[in-house]
């Protein structure tokens, strides 16, 4: 991992929580993702990245997000966000319809029972 300490990583079983702090913009972005990509093992089924505690989303972050849901979805791992509601990430994912790509939910919490209740539905064990 790069020394990108505003990240935090939980593990839920086979769901990753990635907990961002600060801003998600351009300087940040290309070592965030790796991070992202490298705290993933085989076995993992889905990643939440939880917007909570970012204070800021460029277009680089909105980028890296929609990049993110593809490439885990050719590697079958489903993506979800966590955008509180209010204040500008909120706004921005809004904006650019993140929803679209991402299912987006309130709080961590929320976003790992809606892919454990998509997983039971599709037969697997998150």
């Amino acid at each position: 991992m790069s020394d990108w300490s505003e990240l935090r990583l939980e593990r839920h079983g086979a769901v990753v929580v990635a907990r961002l702090q600060g801003d998600v913009d351009i300087a940040r972005v290309e070592g965030l993702r790796a991070d992202l990509l490298a705290g993933l093992e085989n076995r993992d089924l889905a990643l939440v990245v939880d917007l909570t505690g970012a204070s800021y989303l460029d277009s680089a972050g909105v980028n890296m997000l929609f990049d993110l849901a593809e490439v885990l979805g050719r590697r079958q791992i489903r993506l979800a966000a966590v955008v509180p509601e209010g204040g500008i990430v909120a706004r921005v994912t809004s904006l650019v319809s993140l929803e679209s790509a991402v299912p987006v939910h309130p709080s961590a919490d929320a976003a790992v029972a809606a892919l454990r209740e998509g997983a039971d539905e599709a037969g697997q064990a998150l």
